[in-house]
């Protein structure tokens, strides 16, 4: 089978805004690392949003509305805000599994020394 693969003409312009949001939100969660789920969230929320306006604005000419910045804000926080809660709530488990594991592991070792 013949895959056939047409390329648009890239457009540079959204591949620096793109690429400059997500170096200042890795930019700023690696400096603030305890940052809570919330912090997050209003984090990637707002440079979510400043991306989207800029995009808009610079690539293709056309102003923003305050509906799409809001849509774009709210759903880039919400998604980061709860990534970063199950990434949270998986650590959780897997340190108190650990924990446990390496707790009765320890038991069975002590018993078999006897």
């Amino acid at each position: 089978m013949l895959l056939i693969v047409k390329f648009k003409k890239i457009n540079w312009c959204a591949v620096g805004i793109s690429a400059a949001s997500g170096a200042l939100t890795g930019a700023i969660t690696a400096a603030c690392p305890a940052m809570g789920v919330l912090a997050v969230g209003a984090v990637h929320g707002t440079v979510g949003a400043a991306s989207y306006a800029a995009t808009e604005k610079f690539t293709y000419g056309s102003n923003p509305t305050l509906g799409g910045v809001l849509a774009a804000g709210i759903t880039s926080g919400v998604l980061a805000g709860g990534s970063r809660a199950i990434g949270n709530y998986l650590s959780k488990l897997r340190i108190s599994n650990l924990s446990k594991n390496i707790s009765s592991w320890l038991g069975k070792n002590k018993r078999n020394r006897k």
